[in-house]
């Protein structure tokens, strides 16, 4: 049975390469150079469909890069740069919807980020920098309408955040801490109605609280 296909020059991998599954369907082909993937490879899932595509330099990942699912949908796809995620990539579901949208720079998350629910229907979005969120973010519920805001800083929580029910009401708001609650804080009923404020100390009832009746 046919394994593989493979040019040798005194011992070493130089030239057209391909690999064989073992229905005798490819499973990749590339280009090897001293030893080392050089160039764009191609990955294959029986039946022929792609499985994915990545490019090399010197045996590095480098430059374009696309994983495929089993429905040829495009899973993941962006550039590489000193094997690393760089620049702007895009992740699907096997559905075909979007799944995230994300800007890296040196293999970290650095820049707008967007998360989908399965249905294409926004999940969250907001900044990273160096791998952690940053700045002001946006939550929703699966039926589109905001479901929390407020700001981070260095990955944690950081100041006034309001709480949203899925019909749009607030529901909650006070600030955070580390994403602890901590401060005055305020709750609300469905309607839109106060039901009750007071303070918070490291996620705890700390002082007066007032119960409002509807």
């Amino acid at each position: 049975m046919l394994e593989s296909s493979i040019t040798y020059l005194k011992e070493l991998r130089q030239g057209a390469a391909t690999y064989y599954q073992e229905n005798q369907e490819i499973a990749s082909k590339g280009k090897y150079q001293d030893d080392q993937k050089e160039g764009l490879w191609i990955y294959y899932f029986e039946g022929w469909s792609i499985s994915g595509k990545e490019t090399f330099i010197s045996g590095m990942r480098e430059g374009y890069f696309e994983l495929r699912g089993s429905k040829d949908i495009v899973k993941e796809k962006g550039l590489l740069k000193n094997g690393e995620k760089e620049g702007f990539w895009e992740f699907n579901y096997d559905s075909g919807f979007p799944e995230s949208r994300k800007f890296y720079k040196a293999g970290n998350l650095n820049g707008w980020v967007e998360y989908y629910f399965d249905q294409g229907i926004k999940k969250s979005e907001g900044k990273f920098i160096d791998g952690l969120r940053d700045s002001t973010w946006i939550f929703f519920h699966s039926n589109g309408v905001p479901s929390a805001t407020g700001n981070y800083v260095e990955g944690n929580s950081s100041g006034h955040w309001q709480y949203f029910y899925d019909n749009g009401k607030l529901r909650k708001e006070g600030n955070e801490f580390a994403d602890v609650f901590d401060g005055v804080w305020k709750y609300y009923d469905r309607s839109g109605f106060l039901g009750s404020e007071g303070a918070l100390k490291k996620g705890k009832y700390h002082g007066l609280f007032t119960f409002y009746d509807s």
